[in-house]
């Protein structure tokens, strides 16, 4: 009996460990990326202020933040309420652990000439 109760204590306390560990796991590759993804945001943002839009509506690639990489994909299309107004979206994603996590970041920017 006294074995039946050990294993299962171990057991929970083994997957409460885990629990914490894939939580910090997230922590730590979401911290350096959201700041990432805001600076990007920003530059696509700007870029549609300046120039009334970027070279091509959709472009993505990779960006390697300390020893992870990241996929990332931006969009801007024009909104269909004004031809000068931009909806400019962001999203990095990446894999940890077998299971997919993503930042996703959207913003408006007015085309100024």
């Amino acid at each position: 009996m006294a074995t039946v109760v050990f294993a299962l204590g171990a057991l929970f306390v083994y997957g409460a460990l885990m629990m914490h560990v894939t939580i910090f796991d997230y922590y730590a590759s979401y911290a350096p990326v959201a700041s990432w993804a805001n600076e990007k945001l920003w530059e696509d943002k700007d870029m549609v202020m300046r120039e009334g839009g970027i070279e091509s509506s959709r472009r993505s690639g990779e960006v390697t933040i300390g020893e992870r990489k990241y996929k990332w994909e931006s969009a801007q299309a024009p909104m269909e309420a004004s031809e000068s107004l931009f909806r400019v979206s962001l999203v990095v994603s990446w894999k940890a652990g077998g299971r997919s996590f993503a930042v996703k970041r959207t913003g408006l920017e007015r085309y100024g000439k």
